[in-house]
């Protein structure tokens, strides 16, 4: 699965930024002149990835964001293991540790890759950096967990949404680019975000159900018998006198002091 930027030469997404202890690549991404800081990287021939270390270990300070369209391989981030399946959206953020699995093996799969900074995100721009992760367009990312899978049916929508994000990417002169661009990741973070743990609604018990258990359980019990002075109070209805009542104030009908 060889790697090719959509609409420029490789390797211009990033470059190399510092060296961790330890050998790990950390990258930077690199701003075209014209462009949004968008990138799309389509996976598909054999090509280019196979010059690629078994393990190319690397981090960015940027986000990437993975659909895979057929799997094969493997690859691991900070040292968790991801098989690399057919529909699988895979994030990563800026700071994870990323190597490659075989080379032969990632060779046979096809997937497109999104790197981005989120200044090139409207409804980031005014965010605080330390506040990012936190924004429900990035709850995947800030999920930090295992892949979700693309349900067979939405799958051509989402290589359709990036298939169009590499074409406007390609031609940035025309007119409104940078629009259509912002437009097109937002809503490709807004589906990756509907599959986050966080957004998925959680099972309640059913309030019609209760309601059913609650008519069932008064409709064994008869209410209590109801003195005319109960149901005439509520009523703001005088209780009526009666012979042998204990003293308490009643009316007959008679204006008081008669």
């Amino acid at each position: 699965m060889g790697h090719s930027l959509v609409g420029g030469p490789p390797g211009l997404p990033s470059s190399l930024r510092t060296v961790r202890p330890g050998g790990t690549l950390v990258y930077r991404y690199r701003q075209r002149p014209g462009l949004p800081p968008v990138s799309v990287t389509r996976f598909d021939t054999d090509a280019a990835h196979a010059a690629l270390p078994p393990d190319h270990r690397h981090a960015h300070d940027f986000f990437v964001l993975l659909y895979v369209e057929q799997g094969a391989g493997s690859v691991t981030v900070d040292g968790a293991e991801r098989s690399l399946r057919t529909g699988d959206l895979h994030v990563v953020s800026p700071g994870q540790t990323v190597g490659v699995g075989a080379a032969t093996e990632i060779a046979r799969g096809r997937a497109w890759s999104v790197a981005f900074t989120p200044d090139a995100v409207p409804a980031l721009t005014s965010v605080s950096p330390l506040a990012w992760m936190h924004h429900p367009l990035l709850a995947l990312f800030a999920a930090d967990g295992p892949p979700v899978r693309i349900a067979g049916p939405d799958r051509a929508n989402w290589s359709a949404w990036l298939a169009d994000l590499a074409e406007e990417l390609a031609d940035p002169a025309r007119l409104g680019t940078h629009e259509a661009v912002a437009a097109l990741l937002t809503r490709l973070l807004v589906a990756a975000a509907r599959l986050a743990p966080s957004a998925r609604p959680r099972r309640t018990r059913s309030s019609s159900g209760s309601s059913r258990r609650s008519k069932r359980r008064s409709a064994g019990r008869s209410p209590p018998p109801m003195s005319p002075a109960h149901s005439a109070t509520p009523l703001g209805i005088s209780r009526p006198c009666s012979a042998g009542a204990p003293a308490a104030p009643c009316s007959n009908g008679s204006p008081s002091g008669a």
